[in-house]
């Protein structure tokens, strides 16, 4: 099975370019907000150098190609209609499109380091990237906490255990529910409150690795908050540009 990826962010920062341009699948590309709608699924391939040449035999993999010494590995990315403050009470599309990265191991953050657009990825200047970050946490957090609301009438009362099937789909295994309801301090019981359910779903949130992509640096200006904040976990990148690229080659 492949890794999977999930593309996530506000409307207008670049997220279908950036799918695009890894892996260079048709998607709707235009500079107005929610121009994605339905979720974009393809493939993009990470080239590694291939173990064959280590070991001394010719390899035959059944989930990848091996071109001249070079391992081409598989990665499912998913790029989903981008989401904006409040989702969680329905504002723009709502967090249903969340459910479609369910699935993904870890998610790309696609945030506009230019500043150009705000929160709701309409045209504007001087807009602080950190807030785009931190707005999706929320939501995200919203999110999860939803899915554990939606099944509290079935677990509640039960030990904590009885998680282990709720976030299953979510690719969160017992290890984790376990450590969060150790660092939390909650019962074994589940007879949480409401805001000891929210806390946990912060810490559910926080269990899928993110990646913030920071998109047009080209013509970015004012992010060192950005690069400071959240040092070693930003990429610096200009989707079109690379874009361009890859279709030029």
């Amino acid at each position: 099975m492949s890794i999977s990826i999930g593309v996530v962010g506000k409307p207008n920062a670049g997220k279908s370019t950036l799918f695009s341009a890894l892996t260079m699948a048709d998607a709707k590309i235009a500079p107005f907000p929610f121009t994605t709608i339905e979720p974009n699924r393809a493939v993009a391939y990470i080239r590694k150098p291939c173990p064959h040449g280590e070991i001394g035999k010719q390899c035959t993999p059944r989930d990848s190609s091996c071109v001249k010494g070079v391992r081409f590995i598989p990665i499912q990315i998913t790029d989903v209609a981008g989401l904006v403050p409040d989702a969680h009470l329905g504002k723009g599309l709502g967090l249903q499109f969340l459910d479609d990265i369910r699935q993904a191991d870890a998610l790309i953050q696609v945030v506009d380091a230019s500043g150009r657009t705000d929160l709701e990825g309409n045209a504007s200047e001087g807009c602080e990237p950190t807030l785009e970050v931190e707005f999706l946490e929320k939501e995200m957090t919203h999110w999860i906490a939803g899915i554990l609301e939606r099944n509290w009438a079935k677990v509640g009362g039960k030990p904590a255990s009885a998680l282990y099937d709720v976030f299953s789909s979510m690719k969160i295994g017992h290890a984790h529910v376990e450590a969060a309801v150790r660092k939390l301090g909650l019962p074994e019981t589940l007879n949480w409150k409401e805001d000891e359910r929210f806390a946990f779903a912060e810490e559910m949130r926080r269990v899928k690795p993110v990646l913030i992509a920071a998109n047009k640096w080209d013509i970015a200006s004012g992010t060192r908050r950005l690069m400071d904040r959240y040092e070693g976990n930003v990429v610096r990148c200009a989707a079109a540009y690379e874009l361009a690229l890859r279709k030029a080659a």
